[in-house]
């Protein structure tokens, strides 16, 4: 009878969001297109209908999708929200 604690070591305060890009004819970012943070130097890849999961936002970010060589710019503010997860967008590229 005895207990034991273990650490999944999970974060609250990720500064995360899920974030929808549309192309600059309406049509979401493809599936598999990498996405890079501003000043973060790893990219996230993007998931089905526009959507990726970012981490270590800011209050104010900039995005690149690498679209085969046709940067996708977007940009957006962000406030955390330790209740719910945070959806940004649809964003459309500039």
């Amino acid at each position: 009878m005895s207990g034991v604690v273990v650490d999944f070591g999970v974060k609250k305060d990720t500064g995360s969001a899920l974030v929808i890009m549309k192309d600059k004819t309406g049509a979401f970012v493809k599936p598999g297109t990498l996405v890079t943070v501003e000043d973060q130097k790893d990219p996230f890849p993007m998931g089905y209908d526009g959507q990726v999961y970012l981490t270590g936002l800011k209050s104010k970010n900039a995005i690149v999708a690498d679209m085969k060589g046709q940067p996708c710019k977007v940009s957006f503010n962000y406030k955390e929200d330790e209740i719910k997860q945070i959806i940004i967008g649809p964003l459309t590229c500039q």
